[in-house]
């Protein structure tokens, strides 16, 4: 597993005694947080913990990010290459400052293990007050650029993660792709979800 932001640079974001690594086994991940936080739901505490600063700048440079992850997965592939096939996340708010980023997700789909293509879903957080849509099959309903331009760079979904959609009761099909516009937490969080459930 392995996080990247990209808030005004890009760099391997976790933190603490993970600082400076790139994609590292879940189980070390879950055992190295940066720190530990308590919080408050109604009267209930609990306790949460964080792996990474969040860090918001002026530029989004997505190429360069998804370049990196590519780049990251290329030398995993190597090692593993008859893993399952790679999954990756990208949430944005839709709008690279360096360039056309649909060559560079072209190129990180096109790896792949014995076991298929690396996987590229993106959701996309937009400031304009549209309703949400997850999992389109065509970018007819997009409400901008961006949003298409993130649609066409999504993955089709294969068929267990169309599944895995059908029994959370989104309508998809063979064009849907792995895309969500202007997803709230909890969408976000049950988008992830749905991403990782075929592997388990």
């Amino acid at each position: 597993m392995g996080v990247i932001g990209y808030g005004g640079r890009v760099a391997w974001a976790w933190g603490g005694k993970l600082a400076g690594q790139k994609l590292v086994p879940i189980s070390v991940v879950a055992n190295n947080p940066l720190r530990i936080e308590q919080r408050k739901r109604g009267e209930q505490k609990f306790k949460v913990p964080v792996w990474f600063e969040a860090v918001a700048g002026g530029r989004t440079p997505m190429c360069q990010a998804i370049t990196e992850a590519a780049s990251a997965l290329a030398e995993f592939i190597r090692t593993y290459p008859n893993s399952y096939p790679s999954m990756v996340f990208n949430i944005t708010d839709g709008k690279a400052t360096d360039g056309n980023p649909e060559l560079p997700a072209f190129k990180l789909r096109a790896l792949k293990t014995t076991d298929g293509n690396v996987l590229f879903f993106n959701a996309h957080l937009s400031s304009k007050e549209a309703r949400p849509i997850e999992y389109p099959s065509s970018a007819t309903e997009l409400p901008d650029a961006e949003a298409v331009r993130l649609f066409k760079m999504s993955s089709v979904l294969p068929p267990k993660w169309r599944e895995a959609a059908r029994a959370e009761k989104f309508k998809v099909n063979e064009n849907t792709r792995g895309f969500v516009f202007n997803a709230d937490l909890n969408a976000l969080i049950r988008f992830l979800d749905i991403g990782t459930r075929p592997n388990r």
